[in-house]
């Protein structure tokens, strides 16, 4: 196991690795928030970046709209808009996809398989390209996924 003397290199490396990374890239914001908030406070307190995220399984009509309303507020207030999506387990069952096996051999309930394509497509690409198009004509800055 490693000493804390090593957890203790190791983070340093860590923070210093990461520091020269954020210097070499520039994002164009700073301090971000997470979640649906009011852009003009967002502004007034100094966060000029916002993650707002929906789940794809509301409905991409819902997912839309949010991020099409969401995505102008942001930018009336110089908020850089960046696009979330959720999914979580049982909530992608509504289409038929391969589930991964266990070492044991048993199925597992909702985890897909790696190398099904249905999953992926309907659940990466499928919506990727739906916001990617629509940040075509929406000031959103990125798209990101959670898959809890």
């Amino acid at each position: 196991m490693f000493s804390s003397r090593n957890l203790l290199f190791l983070l340093a490396c860590t923070l210093l690795f990461i520091s020269i990374v954020s210097a070499a890239v520039d994002l164009g914001f700073c301090r971000v928030l997470y979640g649906p908030w009011n852009s003009s406070f967002e502004a007034e307190v100094g966060i000029d970046a916002d993650y707002d995220h929906r789940w794809w399984t509301t409905g991409p009509e819902n997912v839309i709209e949010w991020f099409k309303k969401n995505s102008l507020e942001a930018a009336a207030h110089n908020v850089t808009y960046l696009a979330g999506l959720y999914y979580l387990g049982d909530e992608v069952d509504y289409f038929n996809y391969t589930r991964a096996v266990h070492e044991s051999g048993r199925e597992q309930v909702h985890t897909p398989s790696p190398v099904d394509e249905t999953y992926w497509l309907r659940i990466v690409e499928e919506p990727a390209l739906i916001v990617v198009n629509l940040s075509l004509h929406y000031p959103i800055m990125g798209l990101t996924w959670d898959f809890e």
